[in-house]
């Protein structure tokens, strides 16, 4: 009996396995019974699946292959255009890889990540991977996390200690501060 093989990609190699078949086209006569049947394309992942032919009814296949993962290189820079080295990649499935410049194997469509470095504000974005073996570079720039003080003394100059460490500043000034509690002098 006659058995029909649509694959998309259509310049895709189609091969069966298991049994005896004569090939037309893009039919093969096969005789009942369990064959495997295999597509593959450049770019796409290859298809292997059992099939069971049965007797008086004529099977059709219709497969769309899968695109290959694509390869993504992850820049992660600070707002000076400095690169980040301890700046991390948190992948959609929670996995978290260093953003070292190493390629990340990630699939095809779009994959939402969160980059994230110590004193930064993370970012979460969706990258669309091109797939099927293509390389990418994505350029992540970081914000710093702080806030500005605005410190004013009477009479001014003072000088102003954070955390029991002086800053070389006197008042009037403007401080960025990282988050979290911290110890305010004036000397």
């Amino acid at each position: 009996q006659g058995l029909t093989v649509q694959v998309t990609p259509r310049d895709a190699s189609v091969s069966l396995s298991g049994g005896p078949y004569f090939t037309l086209a893009d039919r093969y006569l096969v005789l009942p019974g369990t064959y495997t049947l295999r597509a593959t394309a450049p770019g796409y992942e290859p298809y292997r699946q059992p099939l069971l032919v049965e007797a008086g009814s004529p099977p059709q296949v219709r497969l769309t292959l899968q695109p290959a993962a694509g390869e993504v290189t992850v820049e992660v820079q600070g707002v000076s255009g400095r690169a980040l080295p301890d700046a991390e990649i948190v992948l959609a499935d929670g996995q978290i890889r260093r953003a070292d410049g190493s390629p990340l194997s990630l699939p095809a469509g779009p994959q939402g990540l969160t980059v994230r470095a110590k004193d930064y504000e993370p970012q979460s974005l969706t990258l669309v991977v091109a797939g099927r073996g293509r390389t990418q570079t994505a350029l992540v720039q970081l914000e710093r996390r702080w806030a500005e003080l605005v410190l004013e003394t009477d009479p001014d100059g003072a000088e102003v200690w954070i955390d029991g460490e002086p800053t070389g500043r006197q008042t009037p000034a403007r401080l960025p501060v990282l988050p979290g509690p911290h110890t305010l002098e004036f000397k």
